[in-house]
């Protein structure tokens, strides 16, 4: 019975770090694309700046995205079904 309770929470805590671990990477990819779309001057960085930062958050979303779905949606090879 107690062992039941903490593997519900222990699911209830990955839910929950799925759900900000996609927002983050989703929140990342729109403001790096916005970044590299806007035309308008922002934070007073030059159009190289914002090419550069734009790129560097929309990498960073990917890597996160990576993250998640290897930690989360990845099946491992080496587990048995019996």
């Amino acid at each position: 019975m107690y062992q039941d309770r903490e593997n519900q929470k222990e699911s209830v805590s990955q839910k929950v770090f799925l759900f900000v671990g996609i927002a983050m990477a989703l929140i990342y990819f729109v403001f790096g694309f916005w970044l590299l779309i806007s035309k308008t001057p922002v934070f007073n960085l030059s159009s190289n700046n914002k090419l550069i930062l734009g790129s560097v958050f929309i990498l960073y979303s990917l890597y996160r995205g990576y993250i998640i779905y290897k930690r989360y949606f990845k099946k491992s090879k080496f587990i048995k079904e019996d």
